[in-house]
């Protein structure tokens, strides 16, 4: 009926706004977030449309936050009603690890251009609602936060040292809503290292590099509703100590998905979809390695098989830095899909410990879940889908292993390590469910 009216966007917005109100009222807060986020994504501008949004969800939702954050920057200079205050503080008060922290309302701030966001920043300013458009992002020298109204862009400047769109260092916190995240020359649109990053509802897309980089002991990332498309390398990649949680997140098309490896200390995902990856969906490799290979390696005996891809520099130091410290690589995944990988959906090895629950594996090329090199693995109630056709995988082509068959989980030479498949169901040759 509302779209009917032939009014503007604007219109429509004011009018669904005041419907929101109105279920609201009768205690129908699903249909009046509804309304509301309708009405934001025809006026990312209209304060009204943000503060019924923060009222209608509960103040630990991680959208409660931010909506609270734009109400109350849209409506500057004026001072908040005291029921957007009150909408504020609940959320500020519910405030987790996967969520925004906000400040004290007077570091609230609100601009339209770099310049405006920068200045903010200097000012003291800890969250800074950005108006639709294009920024640079500048370094700040303390914990800071930045909303998108609508379609932001933030870009790494061309004369900064940074390469990164956004970069956490030692000590400080770096909270980004709604932002699509471009870097520079081929490295990680996002990087942290020995702080904090907290991405929500934010976008790599058609990137050249990577999308997220965790590096260092002190380091964590947490990604909330994020989704990495198209990337050139891995959408996140975690090493050297870091730990990174992700949440609700979409990774498509990316020559890699989730990458733990030289040192990692934790992947958790929840609730992920990681669809048609050209390497392997989610690849967990702790740091300990087996004896033998050890023994191999310092004699200059050991040669790695010809489906390895050659490490790089960076690689080889995380890997080098890991072993030095025998990290152990602790892995989470629930309630995730992982699907359509064109090497492997999930692969553990050099004594990854994993728990893996109620999660769907279909179409991986050529095992949904490989595991090895002495890793702990527990896998429940997930469910495999696998064709027993060769393997067309580059891994298994290089390998010269054409006699490969899609499979469900396969288990390699894993030493002590133990593996516990329980209640899955497997759609499938059942030869090859678990070998």
């Amino acid at each position: 009926v509302i779209a009917s009216l032939h009014g503007t966007p604007a219109d429509e917005a004011v009018a669904l706004t005041n419907r929101a109100a109105c279920y609201s009222k009768l205690g129908d807060t699903a249909a009046s977030e509804a309304d509301c986020r309708r009405a934001v994504g025809l006026a990312p501008l209209y304060a009204k449309a943000y503060s019924r949004l923060c009222a209608s969800l509960p103040a630990e939702h991680d959208d409660a936050a931010p909506a609270a954050a734009a109400a109350v920057a849209l409506s500057l200079p004026q001072p908040p009603s005291a029921e957007l205050r009150a909408l504020y503080d609940a959320a500020a008060a519910a405030a987790s690890t996967r969520s925004l922290g906000l400040p004290e309302l007077s570091r609230l701030a609100i601009a339209s251009t770099s310049a405006e966001c920068t200045a903010a920043l200097m000012r003291g300013a800890k969250l800074v609602v950005l108006r639709p458009g294009a920024y640079e992002y500048h370094q700040p020298m303390a914990s800071f936060a930045l909303v998108g109204l609508g379609s932001v862009e933030l870009r790494s400047r061309s004369s900064s040292h940074s390469s990164h769109a956004v970069y956490a260092s030692r000590g400080i916190t770096a909270q980004l809503v709604n932002v699509a995240l471009v870097g520079l020359l081929h490295n990680a649109a996002a990087c942290v290292d020995d702080g904090t990053l907290r991405l929500i509802g934010c976008s790599v897309r058609d990137y050249e590099g990577a999308g997220v980089l965790a590096a260092g002991p002190s380091a964590q990332a947490y990604l909330v509703s994020c989704a990495f498309e198209r990337c050139a390398k891995m959408a996140v990649e975690v090493r050297e100590g870091a730990s990174v949680e992700a949440y609700d997140c979409l990774v498509q098309g990316c020559k890699q998905g989730f990458n733990a490896y030289g040192g990692a200390r934790s992947l958790v995902l929840k609730g992920c979809t990681i669809l048609r990856c050209t390497n392997e969906g989610v690849f967990a490799s702790g740091s300990v390695q087996n004896a033998h290979r050890t023994r191999e390696e310092r004699q200059g005996e050991y040669v790695p098989p010809p489906f390895l891809t050659v490490p790089n520099a960076v690689s080889l130091a995380a890997e080098a830095w890991g072993r030095e410290r025998c990290c152990a690589l602790s892995l989470s995944v629930t309630d995730c899909n992982i699907s359509s990988n064109c090497s492997l959906g999930l692969s553990c090895d050099n004594g990854c410990q994993a728990e893996v629950r109620t999660s769907s594996f279909e179409w991986n090329d050529p095992y949904s879940v490989l595991v090895k090199g002495n890793s702990d693995v527990s896998i429940a109630a997930c469910r495999f889908v696998f064709a027993g056709k060769s393997s067309t995988s580059w891994w298994a082509q290089k390998g010269g292993g054409s006699a490969l068959k899609l499979a469900g989980v396969h288990v390699a030479i894993n030493y002590g390590g133990d593996v516990q498949v329980v209640g899955c169901a497997f759609a499938g040759a059942e030869e090859l469910a678990v070998e």
